[in-house]
């Protein structure tokens, strides 16, 4: 056997091995998704039935509909969306002003505040849980949306800071200089480093929703029954003494999840944009 028919005999078997690798890799992440989707289309009986039926059956739309009668989903589902929405509005206002200062102004100080800034992000939540539960019972907001936007915000606002001076930083200084000089004030020049920071702004974005969207911990802590989200609505629905209705557990799992699917096909651009930029490295 000759040197260039051991060369493509080892580049196929690299080939062979990767695309193993591949599916290996895509059958990790996306049957655990394939399997909560076909549950949420399947009778009780067939959810628990021996063994498993990978392909339902009988394909039933009930669980969808059942969803928002056996808990109030839907308050649940507006409750999530309003500190979500809030908690990105304010942690991208806040963060992008931070951010811009630390990126554009040099002070006694200013790089040990970035870096205690980014060294929060290091801290787990569950740490200072208890402090914060007892900051928000203080201020009588326990079971209100502005308590559990008051909670997201100290965990997304260092993140929204972190990335948002890294795209600051990547940015020329000359067309803020040059709007200052055609009479706008800092203000104003901030304002053109936001235009062109958008991707940034996208990018924290898609970060603030995920991470407040998915929070569990704050919310079970913070909320009783007012502000109560949906993830905290959803495990509730394992406390059933006697059946836990994974089909409509299942149904609810996969309506909460489209807006984040929603955000990943939309915005895919913007999350390739931060590794261009360096941002993680």
């Amino acid at each position: 056997m000759d040197l260039v028919s051991k060369l493509s005999i080892k580049k196929s078997l690299r080939r062979i091995l990767l695309l193993i690798l591949v599916v290996f890799a895509l059958i990790v992440v996306l049957l655990p998704l394939y399997w909560t989707f076909s549950t949420s289309f399947k009778e009780s009986r067939a959810i628990l039935h021996i063994p498993p039926e990978f392909f339902p059956r009988r394909i039933i739309f009930h669980n969808y509909v059942e969803i928002f009668s056996i808990i109030p989903f839907a308050s649940l589902l507006l409750n999530s969306f309003a500190v979500t929405g809030i908690t990105s509005g304010v942690s991208l206002i806040l963060g992008s002003i931070a951010a811009y200062g630390l990126s554009r102004y040099e002070f006694p100080g200013s790089r040990g505040i970035f870096g205690l800034i980014v060294g929060t992000r290091m801290i787990p939540p569950i740490a200072y849980i208890i402090p914060l539960f007892l900051l928000v019972s203080n201020l009588r907001l326990i079971d209100t949306v502005l308590g559990l936007v008051l909670a997201h915000t100290s965990i997304t606002l260092p993140f929204t800071i972190w990335i948002m001076k890294g795209f600051f930083d990547e940015l020329p200084r000359d067309f803020e200089e040059a709007a200052m000089v055609d009479g706008l004030s800092r203000l104003g020049a901030m304002r053109v480093a936001l235009r062109l920071a958008l991707p940034g702004l996208f990018v924290a974005l898609i970060f603030v929703f995920v991470e407040s969207w998915n929070e569990f911990m704050f919310a079970v802590t913070i909320t009783r029954n007012a502000a109560k989200t949906a993830p905290v609505g959803l495990v509730g629905l394992l406390q059933y003494p006697y059946r836990q209705p994974w089909g409509e557990l299942t149904a609810g799992l996969l309506i909460y999840t489209l807006p984040i699917f929603a955000i990943a096909y939309f915005f895919e651009k913007y999350v390739a944009k931060i590794y261009v930029l360096g941002v993680l490295k």
